[in-house]
């Protein structure tokens, strides 16, 4: 099983809010500490799960009783953080809780109509929009959707939120109104060209096996807009879709983790494993032994990995921990930008584990391989001069 981005419906977790704070330190990769309020959201949790443990599953009274006192202190918590992006997780977690028992909608509503998005949560508030229209409470969705409009500065981010109204919360309506709000923003030739790419991200999120019509949207785009970043973008993109065995790699130049250049020509003549994953994605985090165990068998023998992450930035945290606690050793690159991340965008990854296997030539030797199959892949590009 394999995580799909779903463009109909935005899959932003909790912890794509950050609760904590970066502290500079003698490293290459930032530390973090909780705050305040993480620290407050995490004794929280922790005492509500303590309290869950040590109740009779069958008594549902006292289950109940747990949960409300959970509900109360989670609402208590919002009058003294409420303001702090944890103030916002817990706002979220109030509205799914809501979701799944009616009796706390009130709380839920109350919590929801205090949720101020930042423009670097975008994904968090159409969250919370969605929470809120699972709830019907229809004039706390409609403020924070405006709010999350009104954040939304470029035309890339109003046409996800485009997406998210047509197709998460059915209100085609409300959709095509900031449509028409997204296209007349579009007055350079750069803007012009993005609000193309939005239209094919749109066409794609409308039906997902629509290749044709995704294709002929970016086909337009790359033929309109050449010398525009998005045009450029789309070409990339069309080719990756051609990407076959003998086929040569799209050329990408970005920056790892530790903020060093990385592009392919760092590795002519070596057999190159990409990796596209996310520590949220569970499949991925499952083929990482493999992938571990054929690097420490086949480093010694020209084989490279370079690991393209899907976190967020809000996730790096965990992202860094994780690279650590499996021995992730190889080079990394983590721009935070989840599914809009450089290198998945120009390869047009939508869904992960994704992996490409490059050969001592340059050219691509598998794709999208896991398991025995990359394991005998590996030994086969090896072997090949």
């Amino acid at each position: 099983m394999r995580t799909t981005m779903l463009l109909i419906t935005v899959s932003f977790l909790l912890g794509s809010l950050s609760g904590q704070t970066p502290v500079k330190a003698d490293s290459s990769i930032s530390i973090k500490v909780p705050s305040a309020a993480a620290s407050r959201f995490a004794e929280l949790n922790a005492l509500h799960a303590k309290r869950i443990k040590a109740t009779d599953k069958e008594d549902e009274a006292a289950l109940t009783k747990a949960t409300d006192t959970h509900v109360t202190e989670l609402s208590s918590f919002l009058r003294i953080h409420g303001n702090s992006t944890e103030g916002n997780r817990v706002r979220l977690k109030l509205g799914f809780m809501a979701a799944r028992n009616s009796a706390y909608i009130e709380a839920a509503r109350i919590a929801l109509n205090g949720f101020e998005p930042l423009a670097s949560q975008a994904g968090a508030g159409l969250m919370a929009a969605r929470a809120a229209d699972r709830l019907k409470l229809t004039e706390t969705k409609a403020k924070i959707v405006r709010s999350v409009s009104d954040n939304a500065k470029t035309i890339t981010a109003k046409v996800d939120l485009v997406i998210q109204l047509k197709f998460g919360m059915k209100d085609v309506d409300w959709a095509s109104q900031l449509m028409a709000e997204t296209e007349a923003m579009a007055k350079t030739d750069e803007q012009k060209a993005e609000l193309l790419m939005g239209k094919a991200n749109l066409v794609r999120a409308e039906d997902s096996k629509n290749e044709a019509g995704y294709k002929g949207a970016l086909r337009k785009l790359a033929a309109s807009y050449p010398a525009t970043a998005h045009g450029k973008l789309a070409s990339n993109k069309l080719a990756s879709a051609k990407l076959s065995v003998g086929s040569i790699p799209i050329a990408f130049s970005v920056k790892d983790i530790e903020g060093h250049e990385v592009s392919l020509n760092d590795y002519k003549g070596k057999v190159l494993l990409i990796d596209f994953w996310a520590t949220w994605c569970i499949p991925c985090m499952e083929q990482v032994p493999s992938i571990l165990a054929a690097y420490d068998k086949y480093e010694g023998q020209g084989f490279e990995v370079l690991g393209i992450s899907l976190d967020r930035d809000s996730q790096r945290a965990r992202f860094e921990t994780k690279i650590v606690e499996h021995g992730m050793r190889w080079r990394h690159v983590c721009d935070g930008m989840h599914w809009k991340t450089k290198v998945a965008q120009q390869y047009d990854v939508s869904s992960i584990p994704f992996t490409i296997l490059i050969g001592r030539d340059g050219k691509i030797a598998g794709l999208n391989l896991h398991g025995e199959q990359l394991n005998h892949a590996i030994q086969g590009a090896l072997n090949r001069e």
